[in-house]
């Protein structure tokens, strides 16, 4: 119904045009370093993210009385895993095709990307490709805001006795 449509938390097409001026920052900054500093659309598409989760999971919440973990997680699974492994993959095939002493560091990379911990790997300033896969640090921060924040979500709906008002 058109009134159940309009009270979903979740998908807001008037976002998309933030969504896309999030991205086309981080492209701008990958091409030609602009915006300075550079982080802007990053936070951006970090906080839209945030924001689209957390509503999505209070809609199920309010309308099941309950958030299923299972079926967030394989959401979250068959979203953006697909396409990481294939490029990690790839760019694994070709470290082994270069060789050279670059090749350990490369392997390690792929496998710290496709663990999504290549944030923590490159904070503590450990052996990686920064300059091939330095940016699968924001998937690995995504990836670990996914696994916790429900968890924690859950925790604070019980916690602060929220009931979940069910939609009609």
């Amino acid at each position: 119904s058109k009134e159940r449509r309009n009270s979903r938390l979740g998908y807001r097409p008037e976002l998309d045009g933030m969504r896309g001026i999030a991205i086309a920052l981080v492209v701008s900054l990958h091409i030609v370093n602009w915006p300075p500093g550079g982080f802007l659309g990053v936070d951006a598409f970090f906080t839209l993210s945030g924001f689209l989760i957390t509503t999505l999971l209070l809609e199920e919440w309010q309308v099941h009385g309950s958030i299923s973990l299972r079926k967030f997680y394989l959401r979250r699974i068959f979203r953006l895993f697909p396409a990481l492994v294939c490029l990690l993959l790839v760019y694994s095939l070709f470290a082994v095709i270069l060789g050279g002493s670059a090749r350990n560091v490369r392997l390690q990379g792929a496998l710290y990307g496709i663990t999504y911990v290549a944030n923590w790997i490159q904070a503590l300033d450990l052996p990686f490709p920064k300059e091939e896969l330095g940016y699968v640090w924001s998937l690995a921060i995504e990836e670990q805001f996914y696994l916790l924040w429900p968890l924690t979500l859950i925790f604070l709906l019980r916690l602060g006795g929220v009931r979940p008002k069910r939609m009609k």
